[in-house]
């Protein structure tokens, strides 16, 4: 996971870790974080931003937060809260941001409001529809406009966030296990979903860049 991490982080601005879907202590067990999103945050000593459905909530949104700290104190829940789903204007996102930011000494970064034009369409699995699908229809890049105004707009502290990622050094050179050069062969073909492209597929993505050529499909869904 450290080499795989630090290929993709050289010479980079910043990095990016995506969690899973299911939330951050999601797993395959459910006694350990074993394969959560915490668990790659803590082998990679990386800050969380912890993203929080707050509709419908104000005080309660602390709560949660506060529990998620409490969870595992060893998960660094310390980069900041952004609000997702605020239906109450105003008064809704500065209630929670309040509570949270008195009861859990974080800030709260971002506060993204609940609107119609932020929705996307869901495949199996929880994947989004994805680009290359969705780029052949107009609607999507409107979508995609709208949605990237209202996030990068007056919803988020974009130079906050900045500021967090910069806080983590990055590698200055990667493994040396990404430098092995593999032979070019006519049978070198990399198999890459076009619909969905799990975790497991970053790596072999970097490595199939030297070493083949990928060959995208799309797997049949319900």
């Amino acid at each position: 996971m450290h080499d795989v991490y630090a290929n993709g982080a050289v010479g980079v601005d910043i990095s990016i870790v995506e969690g899973v879907r299911g939330g951050l202590y999601e797993g395959s067990d459910a006694l350990t974080d074993r394969g959560s999103t915490a668990s790659v945050a803590k082998t990679l000593d990386l800050p969380v931003i912890l993203v929080v459905d707050a509709r419908s909530i104000t005080r309660s949104a602390a709560a949660l937060v506060k529990g998620f700290q409490a969870f595992d104190p060893a998960v660094r829940i310390e980069g900041g809260v952004i609000l997702n789903q605020i239906n109450g204007g105003d008064i809704h996102r500065e209630k929670a941001t309040t509570a949270i930011e008195h009861a859990c000494g974080i800030p709260v970064i971002g506060a993204i409001p609940r609107r119609e034009e932020m929705k996307l369409t869901m495949r199996h699995l929880g994947g989004l529809v994805p680009f290359l699908e969705g780029s052949q229809k107009e609607v999507f890049h409107e979508k995609i406009h709208a949605i990237t105004h209202i996030i990068g707009g007056d919803h988020v502290d974009i130079d906050q966030l900045l500021d967090i990622a910069k806080e983590t050094p990055h590698p200055q050179k990667g493994p040396p296990c990404f430098s092995l050069r593999i032979q070019r062969t006519s049978e070198s073909v990399w198999p890459l979903t076009s619909r969905l492209i799990f975790t497991t597929t970053i790596s072999s993505i970097s490595s199939g860049h030297r070493g083949g050529r990928a060959c995208f499909f799309q797997p049949p869904h319900p």
